[in-house]
């Protein structure tokens, strides 16, 4: 029934609107797609000029408040971010690959411990770090297989149970 992609948030507003009363198949697909619509404008707004420098504002500022880390005002990103002839460049090959995830700009810091301030960002591109290539698959994959032979080789059974607690036993006895 519902061909077209939405987010999570919008897939938990339909399955809301499913457990309710009994909805009509025509109710559902008008549902389906004024969700489809608010996601079409959300991505819009992200992929023009100054809606993705904003977008990167707000997913840099929400590092910083969790790292504690200086961070520049909007305006001074903004202004830093249109001024900037590489930001110009790399979001026109974004935009001529049609919006391809790993060519996708994104604001770097130079030092770390500097935080996201005007002097110690760069822009680059998603691709040329790690954990948004196609490395990042490689290493989930990889750390899904260890964990998987982990799991294997710790079985928690009851054996297991009992050596675990003799040893916490014995380890209580010798602190006394």
């Amino acid at each position: 029934m519902f061909r077209k992609k939405h987010s999570s948030e919008s897939i938990e507003k339909i399955r809301q609107a499913m457990r309710g009363k009994k909805k009509s198949k025509e109710t559902m697909v008008k549902i389906s797609e004024s969700l489809s619509r608010k996601l079409m404008r959300q991505q819009n707004r992200n992929r023009s000029f100054l809606g993705h420098i904003f977008s990167i504002y707000k997913a840099v500022e929400d590092y910083a408040k969790d790292w504690n880390l200086p961070i520049s005002s909007i305006e001074d990103f903004k202004n830093w971010s249109v001024d900037d002839p590489v930001y110009e460049d790399l979001f026109n090959h974004w935009k001529e690959s049609g919006y391809d995830k790993s060519l996708s700009p994104v604001a770097m810091r130079l030092v770390k411990k500097n935080g996201f301030v005007v002097g110690n960002l760069t822009w680059s591109i998603k691709k040329n770090y790690s954990w948004w290539s196609e490395d990042k698959v490689l290493i989930q994959q990889i750390e899904k297989n260890l964990n998987e032979e982990q799991k294997v080789l710790n079985k928690r059974d009851k054996t297991w149970q009992e050596k675990t607690k003799e040893q916490i036993k014995n380890l209580r006895k010798k602190k006394k």
